[in-house]
């Protein structure tokens, strides 16, 4: 999509944006937890989670028609 298309996606469809960006929001929050208690294994399940929260949006508003990557 063009910036135009994603914009004309997210009024099409508000909720959907908002819940994407809540849960990425929450991903990050989960990663400064994290990193603020200095536990790797918590920051490597966080920043995956940040990353699917991400692309999850990403696959709605930005490149809805691309291949998944092999993995996700």
């Amino acid at each position: 999509y063009t910036p135009e298309q994603a914009q004309a996606e997210i009024d099409r469809n508000p909720a959907l944006f908002t819940g994407l960006a809540a849960a990425m929001h929450n991903a990050a929050g989960e990663l400064v937890s994290a990193i603020d208690a200095r536990d790797v294994d918590a920051y490597l399940s966080a920043g995956s989670n940040l990353q699917e929260a991400c692309e999850g949006c990403h696959r709605v508003f930005w490149y809805p028609d691309s291949p998944l990557a092999p993995g996700l």
